[in-house]
């Protein structure tokens, strides 16, 4: 009896086993979905209670609890965060351009707002002529400094596409966070770097880190910024929720009230 016993639950759980792993493979389902966060104000920041808040956090957790969820802010880096959504470990990031490369492994909702990115100079560079990209390999030259990128960032189609050339991509470096771009310029190792207009305003404004930086008057063309959603993080139903939030957001105005409280 003992054995049949012992043969019995060995058979119960190599038929479980199947189960288990099903279920460990499966897209989250759960009410909870991660959210990559950082500290980059007014977009993501921490209040003085240590909340996460922001344009890009408030709109994020709009969306999320609309669709009848629960966001749950994590701070990774940038490249990481992509890593994980790849992976599935994290389910929602905001303010993504949208990209084949990116495609192959998020949803896209949105767009939830637009983006524009602007050059960073120091202050006596601010007047420097600079009409057009087809100008930055020039001043490039005549400086005999690079200007600085982050890496696994989408600037602009237009630049993202001069950048697959060569003889173009010669002028730029890449860092891996963005405020190493501000440690590097000030420090006179590059001439300018590209970075988010609004965030670039802020952090001028009202971090010491940047004194002594400035915007220069040439900005790339804006871009829509989207809602990503890892296609391994999240199950058709909660897609779903997601896009029906977002179409409820948009026609109710909530998403723009949002918005103009930022702006």
């Amino acid at each position: 009896m003992v054995v049949k016993r012992i043969l019995l639950a060995c058979l119960l759980s190599l038929l479980a086993a199947p189960l288990v792993q099903a279920a460990e493979d499966a897209p989250a389902t759960t009410r909870v979905l991660k959210v990559r966060v950082a500290a980059f104000p007014p977009f993501y920041f921490r209040d003085a209670q240590g909340r996460w808040t922001g344009l890009d956090t408030e709109l994020g957790q709009a969306l999320i609890q609309r669709a009848g969820l629960q966001p749950h802010f994590e701070e990774r880096p940038w490249s990481r965060a992509l890593l994980e959504m790849k992976n599935g470990n994290m389910q929602v990031m905001m303010n993504l351009a949208r990209t084949p490369e990116r495609s192959a492994y998020l949803y896209w909702i949105g767009p939830e707002r637009y983006s524009q990115m602007a050059l960073v100079v120091r202050q006596k560079d601010r007047d420097l002529r600079i009409d057009g990209i087809d100008d930055l390999p020039a001043t490039a030259r005549t400086h005999h400094q690079n200007f600085g990128l982050q890496q696994h960032v989408s600037y602009s189609p237009v630049l993202d596409r001069r950048l697959r050339d060569a003889t173009f991509a010669r002028y730029f470096e890449y860092i891996s966070r963005p405020e190493l771009n501000a440690e590097k310029l000030k420090a006179g190792r590059i001439i300018g770097f590209f970075e988010d207009r609004d965030a670039m305003a802020y952090e001028i404004a009202h971090n010491p880190h940047y004194k002594g930086l400035a915007l220069h008057g040439f900005m790339l063309e804006p871009v829509p910024v989207y809602f990503g959603i890892s296609k391994r993080g999240v199950d058709a139903a909660t897609l779903q929720k997601l896009q029906q939030a977002y179409q409820e957001l948009v026609a109710d105005g909530t998403f723009q009230r949002i918005i103009n409280a930022w702006q």
